[in-house]
């Protein structure tokens, strides 16, 4: 069963290049991977908090990538409660393991990149230390 439903089957690499081609979707599915429903309005607030996607995500379209995830993945991923004026939505419990795997080889990778990224700054401001050591060493000759 873990072969039909793993990150490596079919409908795994659905989910994986829907969440991790867009940010937003993966701070979305970050706030979906607890496994309880959470209507669309609370999941609009989490993402206006992250400062990144300030005031450009509304929540029309907060409703819309989750529809459209349901459309691609399928309504046995993405479950979808509705209320009276309101619509919940969760992750199947079959689904949440993918999921927190794909959020989390998500953040390790961007933990990597960092890493790099601060190496390289690391090895370029310690060259011009050096620079200005040899500098000042010449000032006082």
């Amino acid at each position: 069963m873990s072969e039909i439903i793993g990150k490596d089957s079919v409908k795994g690499r659905q989910i994986r290049d829907y969440i991790e081609k867009d940010p937003l979707r993966s701070e979305l599915f970050r706030a979906l991977s607890d496994g309880r429903w959470h209507s669309t309005l609370d999941l609009w607030r989490t993402i206006r908090r992250v400062k990144k996607f300030g005031q450009l995500v509304g929540l029309v379209r907060v409703g819309k990538i989750l529809a459209q995830f349901q459309n691609v993945a399928g309504e046995d991923v993405l479950e979808r409660r509705e209320g009276l004026d309101i619509s919940e939505w969760r992750i199947s419990s079959l689904f949440i393991s993918i999921v927190n795997d794909i959020i989390q080889s998500q953040v390790t990778s961007t933990d990597e990149k960092k890493e790099v990224v601060n190496e390289a700054e690391r090895e370029e401001v310690g060259e011009e230390e050096l620079q200005h050591k040899d500098d000042e060493d010449k000032d006082l000759i």
